[in-house]
């Protein structure tokens, strides 16, 4: 039952991330809902089904973007394994301060990614503007991030937990 619920919100997700932020844009930047939500659900435990939901929307994100090819695909499935890896060994918890840790860091490293992969293109570096974009990556998926902490605990919770269920 959990992988239905799973694939349920990943898809609601995808399809927000692709078509309404895709066209909306704040800044001028694209916030990453699936990363946040990848992070979130990692952390909450179902880590073998969230991977696989991971691979699969990084590949739907890598398939209708501009960027490099493989970046999504990497960073999703890298970012939610970092997450389990980091909380099993105790480094962090679950909680909502150590999923904001691990989506800061893997949307530096997708911004990285993304800066060095211009560096045979680019002449001039307007570190200014690159290092604002950045921040403002890092914001808008932080934002999102906490406001979809609460959301991400539905589709891993056992069903004898949800409220309104009976219990045997």
């Amino acid at each position: 039952m959990i992988i239905w619920r799973l694939v349920f919100i990943s898809v609601v997700l995808a399809l927000t991330q692709l078509g309404f932020l895709a066209a909306w844009r704040p800044l001028g930047l694209v916030p990453n809902l699936l990363l946040a939500a990848m992070v979130g659900l990692s952390l909450r435990g179902a880590v073998r089904p969230v991977l696989f939901t991971a691979v699969i929307c990084g590949l739907a994100l890598d398939l209708n973007s501009g960027a490099y090819f493989g970046l999504w695909t990497l960073t999703l499935p890298a970012a939610a394994l970092a997450a389990t890896l980091l909380q099993r060994t105790g480094v962090v918890g679950n909680d909502l301060a150590s999923g904001a840790l691990v989506v800061l860091a893997a949307t530096l490293v997708a911004g990285a990614a993304a800066i060095l992969g211009m560096t045979y293109v680019v002449r001039v570096w307007p570190v200014g503007l690159l290092s604002a974009k950045l921040l403002g990556e890092v914001l808008i998926n932080e934002l999102l991030f906490v406001s979809m902490w609460s959301l991400v605990k539905w589709p891993v919770v056992p069903k004898d937990t949800l409220p309104g269920v009976n219990r045997r």
